[in-house]
């Protein structure tokens, strides 16, 4: 049985345990291209977590390089789009990734 995350993920003391569930519910979803429309609500029912607690481990996750974030709809105004985010893996992250996949 793989794991569903990588090794380089895995065995990174720096990240809280939070940080590394919240990636792992990411890179679940992820498109072969290495990014997902992802709402931090939605996250936060996946992983058991708080709306704040997801958007710290964001940051963390953000602050390390693992991941890159934006408003999907561009400017944050479209009623359907509101709350969810474009999540992309790092080109570092995405590329470690896909070769222990």
């Amino acid at each position: 049985m793989s794991n569903i995350l990588p090794d380089f993920i895995m065995k990174n003391f720096h990240l809280t345990a939070g940080a590394k569930l919240t990636y792992a519910d990411i890179y679940s979803r992820c498109w072969r291209d290495g990014g997902a429309f992802i709402s931090r609500k939605s996250l936060a029912g996946n992983t058991g977590q708080s709306v704040r607690t997801v958007q710290r481990h964001l940051n963390e996750l953000e602050m390390v390089g693992l991941i890159c974030r934006r408003k999907a709809d561009g400017n944050g105004e479209s009623a359907e789009c509101k709350g969810v985010l474009w999540v992309e893996l790092s080109p570092l992250a995405s590329s470690k990734a896909m070769s222990v996949s």
